[in-house]
């Protein structure tokens, strides 16, 4: 039987400690249901944190969020059907917003 693995995109970068736990994760998932030696589609974008860090600290918060959308569009325009953030920077920075 044939499966349709959907194209997975990550945004990381934010914490490459977490990025790569992501990572490790949605392959050992992945490799529990499918024992044939393959591995999911996976596209990370990984951005800048210290950059985001600084707009976080300039208040900069439409920035953040501009710079987090261009990233999920990239992976979009890369072939990715859904997606996730790996990092909870994010959230830290909208609420301080």
């Amino acid at each position: 039987m044939s499966r349709h693995i959907k194209t997975i995109g990550i945004v990381g970068g934010l914490g490459p400690e977490s990025t790569i736990e992501y990572y490790r994760q949605i392959i050992t998932r992945y490799r529990e249901q499918i024992s044939d030696g393959s591995y999911p589609p996976i596209i990370i974008h990984s951005m800048d944190v210290r950059e985001l860090l600084r707009q976080c600290g300039a208040n900069e918060f439409g920035k953040v969020r501009d710079s987090i959308v261009e990233a999920i569009q990239s992976l979009v325009r890369a072939g990715a059907q859904f997606g996730l953030i790996a990092s909870n920077t994010p959230q830290m920075s909208r609420a301080n917003g």
